[in-house]
């Protein structure tokens, strides 16, 4: 309390300060304090730090958004290929021909059988 009624009476700081708030007090005096140049660049250099940090943000959110997107997409393709795995597995237990397995799945001979080999309960 001591420090906010030294600076009210003096509109100074004193030398110390430890008084909440005083701090926000020393940065306006200090803003104040400057000529008309320097408080000119020194608002120039402000809105610079915005723009930059609103351009930092904007990266980091498209950053987010294409790796989400990358995430969804794999996980798509691979709940995809484990759909069409358990056709091929459903229609092989159910004995249908591998060229219509083929057929249905939109997958060469080989690719069936292969997925068929690789997957096929012993």
């Amino acid at each position: 309390m001591d420090q906010w009624i030294f600076f009210l009476k003096n509109t100074e700081l004193p030398e110390r300060y430890t008084a909440e708030g005083l701090e926000l007090v020393e940065s306006h005096l200090k803003y104040e304090n400057m000529d008309t140049i320097a408080r000119k660049e020194y608002d120039k250099h402000l809105r610079e730090l915005r723009i930059s940090q609103d351009m930092l943000e904007t990266a980091e959110a498209r950053g987010e958004a294409r790796g989400e997107a990358r995430g969804e997409a794999r996980g798509e393709a691979r709940g995809e290929a484990k759909n069409k795995i358990n056709v091929i597995l459903n229609c092989i237990s159910n004995n249908l021909p591998i060229a219509l397995i083929a057929k249905i799945t939109n997958l060469t001979v080989e690719e069936v059988e292969r997925i068929i080999k690789e997957h096929k309960p012993v």
